[in-house]
């Protein structure tokens, strides 16, 4: 069976690029940088980041794009999807995962800005496939904040949940963060804790994946669920607050509660 072609699209094409002309801008470098940290975004969400204006980043990135400098992707959303030049992803749902794990990340980057007592540090999954753990979550985060002279931390493994598998296999999943977990204790007591925290896509799939992964693993408090939209780059202090709900809870609880 032969494979499905999409349509030919002239803004996913270089073939007139020689009629762009183009001379690289110090916002360009930037772009650039952006992209290599994040590694998958929407021109809407590089203007975030940079604080700059959406139609000058959008006229930047045709630019780019048609002279090599950043790849593009059209996934079915309203807005192309940029990735750097030496990142070749593929098509869904590798992109929109992606493009999720980026907006998480992007909300808590601006959220951040604005709060001096905040602070975080973040592995995307690429670092993380290089040091070939044990598990192998979609990113790592230690989320802090600073009140007077305490410091409150903590560890969080992010899962990224676009709803392309069972809730059964998510509950899966689960059941090996939970036996990894229950190892790391009996090995030493001491042994850093951490959340698991799945993201996912709608409150209805947040539903259905609680309700199973409580099936599988009771009441377990290291698993924390959210979904998209509880947070957003628009108002990223959204993403500090009580979005978060446990296995067996009804009330909805920060990170650092």
């Amino acid at each position: 069976m032969g494979t499905t072609r999409a349509p030919y699209s002239s803004r996913l094409s270089r073939r007139d690029a020689t009629s762009i002309p183009y001379a690289k801008q110090p916002r360009d470098d930037r772009v650039q940088e952006v992209l290599a940290l994040y590694r998958c975004m929407t021109a809407l969400m590089i203007a975030s980041a940079l604080h700059e204006p959406v139609q000058s980043v959008c006229n930047g990135l045709q630019r780019m794009f048609k002279h090599g400098f950043c790849r593009r992707y059209h996934v079915g959303l309203r807005h192309l999807v940029y990735t750097p030049h030496w990142a070749s992803r593929g098509q869904n749902p590798y992109l929109l995962h992606d493009l999720m794990a980026s907006q998480f990340r992007l909300t808590l980057e601006l959220a951040i800005r604005l709060c001096p007592d905040w602070g975080y540090a973040w592995k995307p999954s690429w670092e993380l496939r290089a040091e070939k753990g044990e598990v192998m979550p979609d990113a790592e985060l230690v989320l802090l904040r600073r009140q007077g002279g305490k410091r409150a931390e903590v560890f969080v493994r992010c899962e990224f949940d676009r709803a392309t598998e069972s809730p059964s296999r998510v509950a899966g999943q689960c059941e090996c963060y939970l036996t990894w977990r229950q190892g790391e204790r009996r090995r030493d007591p001491n042994s850093r804790p951490f959340y698991v925290a799945w993201i996912t896509t709608t409150a209805r799939r947040m539903a259905a994946l609680r309700a199973e992964v409580q099936r599988h693993v009771d009441t377990a408090r290291m698993f924390l669920f959210t979904h998209e939209g509880r947070y957003t780059p628009a108002d990223p202090a959204t993403i500090l607050g009580p979005i978060w709900q446990g296995l067996g809870e009804d009330q909805e609880r920060s990170l650092l509660a």
